[in-house]
């Protein structure tokens, strides 16, 4: 989460308004929550309905995969 708070608005200067960044991360690093709440921070609107919010799988024991998809509203 750290990295992405770094990094996200730099990435929101050369992204178009209307543009979408998807992000895939392992949960056990970090919950969906905080790293939807940096998208929300820096804004964007982070999509939660279906199909964007039904993505989370195990990758093994350590590692459980979920993605985020964000629209540069601002």
């Amino acid at each position: 989460s750290e990295l992405l708070t770094v990094c996200l608005p730099e990435w929101k200067k050369v992204l178009k308004t209307g543009g979408v960044i998807v992000v895939a991360w392992n949960t056990f690093v970090a919950p969906k929550n905080k790293i939807k709440n940096i998208f929300i921070h820096n804004g964007f609107h982070v999509f939660k309905e279906e199909p964007y919010n039904n993505f989370e799988h195990m990758v093994d024991k350590s590692i459980k995969r979920d993605i985020i998809v964000a629209k540069k509203i601002s």
